[in-house]
């Protein structure tokens, strides 16, 4: 813990989020108090109805509404009485040298250099910066097997990973390159391994002087060259199902560059 404490010290701010119980609390009470007037409603129609005093399609239009507002709001109130009972009130921070995370009585607070796995599993459908519906989460997973799931509860997921990504991914990059010198491989996804004189995919190995890594539209893109000496893609992943793809390709890159001075120096990579 004083590591986080001292990792933290002075740090700049990139993303924040509050959750409490309150907006679940007004959620409930208020769908009770619909479900009450719209019985009452159904009730005094019904009244009415029986008296002969309104036309009875109108009745049973009426009758149909309220039943269908009365499922509506009792399914509201049970969600908002379930998440009221079930969730913590939490406060999330993320800093530029870690984060903190309290979870009713319980706090949490890490350095980035605590973070063994970092997935970015969501995905969101957004106009312009505004997300208009987001679904899945980005997961860290710590050295000591805490799970933090970020989901669309609190705020732009797109927003966050492009803030903390630049982080996780240089303390992710340094950990696989210190397993590397240790002649280690490190598995991102059941079908890629990075080992020190290149990357595995399936029964494919590709040294790292023929290799090419880059990322585009949430896939991570792996190429070969070729007998001509051109860049193939080889294999397309969803950023969503790679762990540490950040890192991966920061560590990729600057081991690339080491091993294709030549590439590099000219600026005549042959790349398609």
């Amino acid at each position: 813990m004083m590591n986080a404490e001292r990792a933290l010290k002075n740090p700049k701010l990139v993303f924040q989020a509050t959750i409490t119980k309150q907006p679940y609390r007004r959620r409930f009470w208020f769908s009770v108090l619909i479900i009450a007037a719209t019985l009452g409603a159904w009730f005094a129609l019904d009244r009415v109805g029986k008296q002969g005093l309104v036309d009875s399609k109108l009745t049973d239009i009426g009758w149909l509404a309220a039943a269908a507002i009365v499922a509506l709001m009792t399914v509201r109130a049970f969600l908002s009485l379930y998440r009221m009972i079930t969730r913590k009130n939490e406060s999330l921070r993320f800093f530029d040298r870690g984060f903190s995370w309290t979870r009713g009585d319980e706090k949490y607070q890490y350095g980035w250099g605590k973070v063994d796995v970092f997935r970015e599993g969501a995905s969101g459908i957004y106009l312009g910066k505004r997300p208009l519906l987001q679904w899945g989460a980005h997961t860290l997973t710590m050295t000591d097997g805490q799970i933090f799931k970020v989901t669309p509860i609190y705020g732009d997921l797109r927003r966050f990973a492009r803030v903390v990504r630049p982080y996780i991914a240089e303390a992710t990059g340094v950990q696989m390159a210190r397993a590397l010198r240790d002649e280690n491989g490190v598995q991102l996804h059941p079908n890629l391994t990075v080992w020190p004189g290149g990357i595995e995919i399936g029964k494919r190995e590709i040294p790292w002087s023929g290799l090419n890594v880059r990322l585009e539209n949430n896939r991570l893109v792996i190429q070969a060259k070729d007998a001509k000496g051109k860049f193939k893609t080889v294999k397309r992943y969803s950023v969503r199902k790679v762990a540490n793809v950040g890192g991966f390709v920061e560590l990729a890159t600057s081991t690339i560059r080491n091993h294709q001075r030549e590439r590099f120096e000219n600026k005549k990579a042959k790349v398609s």
